[in-house]
This record gives C-alpha cells, structure tokens and sequence, in this order.
C-alpha cells in the first residue's frame, strides 16, 4: 500500500515504500499500512454520501468544490451563531474568535515572564525596530506606556536577526523564579501599526515568554472568517504547548460534526488527493485556491502520525525489536521518507 500512501502525502513511492518495509519488519508484519488506506478509502465514501454525492461515481475535483461549498455554508451558520453577517469588520469576527477560544482555553495557564522580568530582558536587548515602528522616542516610555506583551509577540519578527539571537539567550539564561503561571494572553496587534510587517506564515503570533498569542495583520486574510481565524488561533495555541488540538473546539456547534473524524482523511482516485482536513479547506477557501493548487499539509501530517501510531500499538508483542540502552530501552530506528519528519512530525 505504500503506492498509495505516497500519492496522499505527497512523497516519494520508495521512500515511503523503505519507511512501510521497516514498520512492518519491526512490528510482525500487521499490515497497518493496509487496513489504514482501506478505512480512509470507506470513511471518504461516507463523506461523500454526507454531501450528497455518489461515492461510486465523484472525481476528485468534484469533491473539491464540494467540500469549499461546504464549508462557506459552515462560515454563514456560525456566523449566524456567533451574531455576525457579511457586513462585519474584521475587529468584530476576531473578537468573536477569541470569544470562541476564550470558551474553550480560557482557563488554561501557562508559564510566562513576570513584568519586572519581561522589562529587564527588554532593557538588555532593545527593540529599537519596534519602539520606532510604536513611535516612542525613549525604551522606557514604551516599557510603561505599551502592552508588554504585544512587544513580546511583535518583535521577533520586527528585530534583526542578531537581536533574536541575543534576545532567545537571554530568555534562555533567565532563571524560573521569573516566571509565573497565568491564563494565555490572546493580544490585539494594531492593524494600522502591523500590517505590512514582516510577520509568521500562518498569521499567528506566538510568545513563549510572553504566554500570548495574536493575529498578525495582514490584507491577505483581512475577509477571513471567524471560522477561519478561529482554526489559525488554534495553531497558536499548540505552539504555547497548550493541549489545543483540533478536536478541542468540535463539541462547540454542529457544523463541525461533518468535520469531527475527518482529519486524516484523503480522498484519492486516478486524479490527485483531495484533503478533508478542515484546515486544508479554510485554507484553501480562503486564499480562493483553484482544484489545481489545492493544499493538503494538515491531512498529510495527520495521516503520518495515524500511519506511526497504528504500528507502535503492535510494540509491546514484540519486545525483541527493541534493545536496551543503558539499562533503558530504545527502540530500533526505522527509516523515514526525506522532509517527512519536518513536514508532518509536529502538529502546526
């Protein structure tokens, strides 16, 4: 099945056909990889029929512009939820974003620098980019006029690559006492001041340090929905090491019920892999991505980690694949397809 399974992560026949012959060696040959693409193959048939298509008769690019059909639906019954309509600003469907996270992490704490420490760092590394960019003439009137936080976001991506070097130690070297648990930040960035700026891929900030997350203004996502922005927080959420998988917000309202068991899935026939991750669709929605120039990272990333997890259960029959290191145990390594590791390794 490795033909297959390279065609839906995009990967190269042998490399991943190398990587499945190692899987089932280590493991007793429980062919995982099989029963893995024959469910995805069923449940991509209900989904199918759960749009009203005919799972025997569909291409892949009708399946395509099904699932965007879908899910602009989707964008006007949580709007309709959430008390938006095709006239709000983008301030109100980010509020109402938050508004959605805020019901389901709002109550979760990370560990973030203390003021008094968060000012020292700052005052051993300047942000000169960035004073300027707030228009403050002195450090110490942007320290006590300007929100901490919103500095600790905005100026990785503002500073040099030097300052983020310095800065990154500096926050290495602190000690834990400078700390403190506090519920996550979610920061508003000034669209007017941001917008323009060079700023992370995705649109969302994250700040380790600061325990914050923010929307990075941009006039490429200036008509997303609060659907959209709402997944995108998500991601940023999981970068503050916070358990915030998909899955969290799925229970929230009955459109993402279509959406609930469909993260690794891909649907493939003679064409190419369509994804019915519902990240790969807001994504695609959004930026208006033709069937041609379709994305599928999540689903491919989500199937990886489905595909290593199948075979790991099968782990403990078979402990002589293993060997013991220094009085441990360290399992074989198995070879993996070049860029799979860093493509799909971590959940962005």
């Amino acid at each position: 099945m490795s033909a297959p399974l390279a065609k839906m992560l995009g990967q190269a026949k042998d490399e991943v056909g190398e990587t499945i012959a190692g899987l089932e060696q280590k493991y007793g040959y429980p062919s995982a990889d099989i029963r893995l693409v024959n469910e995805i193959t069923n449940k991509v048939r209900q989904k199918k029929a759960q749009l009203g298509l005919d799972p025997s008769d569909t291409t892949s690019q009708e399946l395509y512009y099904s699932l965007q059909a879908k899910f602009d639906g989707d964008i006007v019954l949580l709007n309709k939820a959430l008390g938006l309509n095709a006239n709000s600003s983008f301030d109100e469907r980010l509020s109402k974003a938050i508004e959605l996270l805020m019901h389901t992490h709002g109550h979760s704490e990370v560990w973030a620098l203390k003021s008094v420490a968060a000012k020292s760092l700052l005052r051993a590394c300047p942000p000169k980019k960035t004073m300027k960019l707030l228009n403050y003439r002195s450090l110490e009137s942007m320290l006590k006029r300007a929100d901490l936080r919103a500095i600790l976001i905005a100026a990785p991506y503002i500073e040099s690559a030097s300052w983020q070097q310095s800065f990154a130690k500096a926050v290495k070297s602190t000690p834990t006492t400078s700390y403190e648990l506090r519920s996550v930040g979610f920061v508003r960035l000034s669209g007017s001041l941001y917008q323009g700026c060079p700023g992370p891929s995705n649109y969302v900030a994250v700040s380790k340090p600061g325990g914050s997350v923010a929307i990075w203004p941009s006039q490429r996502i200036s008509h997303a929905s609060a659907l959209y922005l709402s997944l995108i927080l998500l991601e940023g959420l999981e970068g503050l090491s916070l358990d915030a998988h998909i899955s969290t917000i799925f229970h929230i309202n009955p459109i993402f019920d279509f959406w609930r068991d469909a993260s690794n899935l891909l649907a493939l026939d003679n064409e190419r892999a369509v994804s019915l991750h519902i990240k790969d669709v807001a994504t695609n929605h959004l930026a208006g991505l033709n069937y041609s120039r379709q994305q599928s990272h999540h689903a491919g990333q989500a199937l990886w980690i489905e595909l290593i997890n199948r075979y790991r259960q099968y782990q403990a029959n078979f402990p002589s694949q293993l060997e013991g290191v220094g009085g441990g145990i360290k399992e074989t390594v198995v070879p993996q397809p070049k860029q799979l590791l860093e493509d799909y390794a971590v959940v962005k």
